[in-house]
């Protein structure tokens, strides 16, 4: 489970910075690391729903261990204008980012993510949460 916050830019309706939160799930299969992420915006008149797969690449740079991530997105979302709410609209997407993942325990880390979405518009997300390898 993690929190951050969404920066959206070229969206129809949104227009501030907004709170979200969400779940992910990984498990390496094949020697590959899939991943499935969820993101939930409620703020500000707005509402974001989303589902993301992402393929990740593990690696350590200066001691530290990253995920590089690339995947695709699908999202569902309501704007508004100064006057209006806006209907719910849906679109697909990719996406790209890192995240550092920074060790407190054997099992537990704590992961940064960074993530650039590439339609609806673009937004970035920045969010951390805590991170358990079984």
């Amino acid at each position: 489970m993690y929190y951050g916050r969404m920066l959206p830019y070229g969206i129809y309706g949104a227009r501030d910075v907004y709170p979200y939160w969400g779940v992910r799930y990984s498990q390496e299969l094949w020697g590959i690391h899939p991943e499935l992420s969820t993101y939930f915006t409620n703020g500000h008149n707005v509402n974001f729903y989303m589902g993301a797969l992402s393929f990740m690449a593990p690696f350590e740079f200066g001691g530290i261990n990253y995920d590089a991530t690339f995947g695709v997105d699908y999202a569902y979302y309501s704007g508004h204008t100064v006057h209006t709410k806006l209907p719910f609209t849906q679109d697909g997407g990719i996406h790209f980012g890192f995240a550092p993942l920074l060790p407190i325990s054997d099992h537990w880390a704590l992961r940064v993510d960074f993530i650039m979405f590439i339609n609806p518009g673009m937004f970035l997300n920045v969010d951390a949460g805590l991170n358990y390898t079984f």
